[in-house]
């Protein structure tokens, strides 16, 4: 008997818990290979066809949308973590957090110290996944003045403030708005509204 349809659109992520974002005493998150050598993170599947109903764990995930401040370090000063943390603190029902830099394989600073083929493999599946799940779960957008001159971040925007329907993607409501936008470094309020629209914590 063939699987159920629901069944059959998985997607593997890897989570950091978010207890442990909330207390994180360190700077900034470490790239996912420390963390996944650490047994820091959790691999959960994601049935895309519950997500996009808006059923099951999706939920209680929270995708982070940011713009790195350089290659090797994301998060150069902690602001971005410190947002995160603020938000956390504020919302009890998010259980896990995907932040890029800590869930995906990444290159390390030293040439030698890059993705190995496994792990470039993993990461080209997750990277082809990343639509959906901007897509269907909660989004922290962390706006800097330098946030809508990149498409990946103008990427994860546009599909954290569209919902998907038996009729194609379309704009979500404000009462269904999965996405919440908190200002760092030198954003100002009304950037955001310039440019983009919506709401600004």
């Amino acid at each position: 008997m063939d699987a159920p349809v629901q069944e059959l659109y998985v997607q593997e992520l890897y989570f950091l818990p978010a207890t442990t974002v909330k207390s994180w005493a360190e700077t900034t998150l470490p790239r996912m290979q420390t963390l996944r050598n650490s047994k820091q993170l959790e691999k959960i599947p994601i049935v895309l066809a519950e997500a996009f109903r808006g059923h099951g764990i999706i939920n209680k995930i929270l995708f982070i949308s940011h713009r790195w401040e350089s290659k090797a370090a994301p998060d150069s000063q902690g602001v971005q973590l410190q947002a995160m943390q603020e938000y956390l603190n504020e919302q009890p029902n998010i259980e896990w957090v995907w932040f890029d830099y800590s869930c995906m394989p990444q290159w390390g600073e030293a040439e030698e110290d890059g993705r190995t083929e496994s792990e470039q493999a993993e990461f080209d599946v997750m990277l082809a996944a990343i639509g959906d799940l901007y897509l269907t779960a909660h989004v922290l957008i962390l706006l800097d003045n330098s946030y809508c001159s990149r498409f990946w971040t103008l990427f994860e925007a546009y599909f954290a403030m569209m919902k998907a329907t038996p009729n194609g993607v379309r704009p979500a409501p404000d009462a269904e708005r999965r996405y919440t936008i908190m200002c760092i470094h030198n954003a100002k309020e009304y950037v955001f509204e310039a440019k983009v629209g919506g709401h600004v914590v």
